[in-house]
């Protein structure tokens, strides 16, 4: 880890421009007094940023902090990216977690259906269990339907994220 934070100083390094720095400093009003006092640049410009921020994506914010002060807004806005591919992803396992609890609840479903029907087959001349099974196959369709009420809601939920 220690070979990528050096690296990823030299990328930030290698990357960075005095003169827009000078004037991003201007610009924010970092001077003594104003609001964006003690802010540092340097220049690197946004789409630079977010190629290095793709490039070490797999950093943590605590990795960045070793590298970075709060105050750099340059740093913020590398972390700002890092973010959005982490919510991306975050996303598209939202996606893939509603889709297997909705195989769970398909397998549960015929698991409590098979049930009912084993009942009904093996104890077929005894009414209670009979009446018992017929009550497990709509309990095994009942599950089947919340399954899948339950996966549209989680899936709205997550289209609006």
């Amino acid at each position: 880890m220690k070979k990528a934070i050096q690296s990823l100083k030299k990328e930030l390094q290698k990357k960075a421009n005095k003169e827009r720095a000078e004037i991003l400093k201007k610009f924010f009003k970092t001077g003594k007094g104003e609001y964006g006092e003690g802010d540092v640049f340097l220049g690197i410009p946004v789409p630079d940023q977010r190629k290095i921020a793709k490039e070490f994506k797999d950093f943590s914010l605590s990795d960045l902090q070793k590298i970075m002060t709060k105050k750099t807004l340059n740093h913020e806005e590398i972390e700002e990216e890092l973010a959005k591919e982490r919510t991306l992803f975050s996303k598209k396992r939202t996606i893939l977690s509603n889709e297997r609890t909705l195989l769970s609840y398909i397998r549960t479903s015929f698991t409590v259906f098979l049930f009912g029907i084993a009942l009904i087959k093996f104890f077929e001349f005894n009414r209670t269990i009979l009446y018992i099974g017929f009550i497990v196959i709509a309990f095994g369709c009942g599950v089947l339907i919340i399954g899948f009420i339950s996966s549209v809601k989680r899936n709205r939920k997550i289209k609006k994220l």
